[in-house]
């Protein structure tokens, strides 16, 4: 009866341990699915000036939404009950609808909680400060 008891535990704990690898390994795309043509808009603030904007130009939302589904990130960290950040990313769909939600914190991270992502390469990173100083500046 041990036997059985500790093989079921076993078991279950080369599962959990396979799940978190999954987890960890496995990378993760933002934005998989959309359509660029489908998002209206994406409504930007900027935390770390107080600026809120929206860009509209349908070229600007295609190499943003592009550039963020095509970035390829791992899981960095728990992202709870950390605040702050630069850019809150926001779609918004044909019919007024928000269709995902995220925040870059850096050129290269991403937070949706409860975790951070981490890429290799850059997101949109430059395109966002350009479009917001075109808009304040």
């Amino acid at each position: 009866m041990k036997k059985k008891i500790l093989l079921i535990i076993f078991v279950i704990f080369i599962i959990i341990a396979i799940s978190a690898a999954l987890l960890l390994l496995v990378p993760k795309r933002f934005g998989k699915g959309i359509d660029p043509e489908d998002i209206s808009k994406i409504t930007v603030f900027d935390g770390s000036t107080g600026v809120s904007f929206d860009i509209e130009n349908p070229d600007d939302i295609k190499e943003i939404v592009e550039n963020i589904q095509n970035t390829p990130t791992r899981r960095s960290g728990i992202s709870l009950s950390k605040v702050g950040y630069t850019f809150s990313i926001e779609y918004i769909d044909r019919s007024g609808k928000p269709t995902q939600k995220f925040i870059l914190n850096s050129p290269r991270t991403i937070r949706k909680d409860p975790f951070f992502y981490t890429s290799e390469e850059d997101f949109c990173w430059e395109k966002l400060r350009e479009l917001e100083s075109g808009i304040s500046g």
